[in-house]
């Protein structure tokens, strides 16, 4: 080819730096090695911890190639199944533009392989101001069902503004209460209270240690309030015009 080896070894210089870093450097340890034994890709729930991961560290966009291949070409398969699919602090991973594009074939071709998307976003402006923001705002407008709890007022506009909802929903937000949640499904708005079992109550109260001397969960004053707070959304909501945010 008539190549000098210096040029050689000037073109493979990126490559090496990033391969020694995944060797003996600070991201040792990650694929030098053979996979943790006991691990069952095919069980019926499958969970990727990536909260020790800093987002700006390049190990985010390497691991999320490698789980996004596996998702993609091996978990993911015309078979009948129905899946879910949970990004839980999805605003971590989604600003990363092959991930949000990974995540848009998730969601194009998800109806037809029998996969169901959740993304958990605490911040609607974490993810719409990102890196990928082109990305996530295709993302939001494939959404068929979009929830929203309580947020702040400034949140709570600059969430309907993105999303489209009505003023009164808007308006609500602030004021919800554990439990209570806007819901767009395909745009037809609705304020919904959530049924919680027995069984699923440790599941969702995570803040019970914060709050369980002075509101413990299951206290039946507490779920009357709440019951109470949702009739009287629902009779704001039918009285309230129902002009979308602009």
């Amino acid at each position: 080819m008539n190549v000098d080896i210096d040029d050689v070894r000037a073109w493979g210089l990126d490559v090496a730096l990033v391969l020694d870093r995944l060797v003996d450097g600070d991201l040792r340890g990650m694929f030098d090695g053979p996979t943790t034994v006991g691990i069952d890709l095919d069980a019926p729930l499958i969970v990727f911890d990536l909260s020790h991961i800093d987002r700006n560290s390049i190990a985010m966009p390497i691991l999320m190639a490698i789980v996004g291949v596996w998702l993609e070409h091996t978990w993911i398969r015309p078979d009948r199944k129905k899946r879910i699919f949970l990004v839980e602090e999805a605003w971590h991973i989604i600003n990363s533009p092959f991930v949000a594009q990974l995540f848009q074939r998730l969601l194009k071709f998800g109806r037809r392989l029998g996969l169901s998307f959740v993304a958990v976003v605490h911040h609607l402006s974490d993810v719409v101001d990102g890196a990928a923001a082109k990305e996530a705002a295709a993302i939001l407008k494939m959404a068929s069902t979009r929830t929203i709890y309580a947020q702040k007022a400034d949140e709570a506009r600059n969430t309907g503004r993105v999303l489209g909802l009505p003023r009164w929903a808007v308006e609500i937000i602030p004021t919800l209460t554990p439990g209570i949640a806007v819901w767009d499904v395909n745009g037809n708005v609705q304020v919904v209270k959530h049924l919680i079992t027995e069984r699923e109550r440790p599941l969702v109260y995570t803040d019970r240690a914060m709050t369980e001397a002075s509101a413990p969960a299951g206290d039946p004053d507490l779920e009357w309030e709440t019951e109470q707070r949702a009739i009287l959304i629902e009779q704001q909501m039918n009285g309230t015009s129902q002009s979308t945010v602009a």
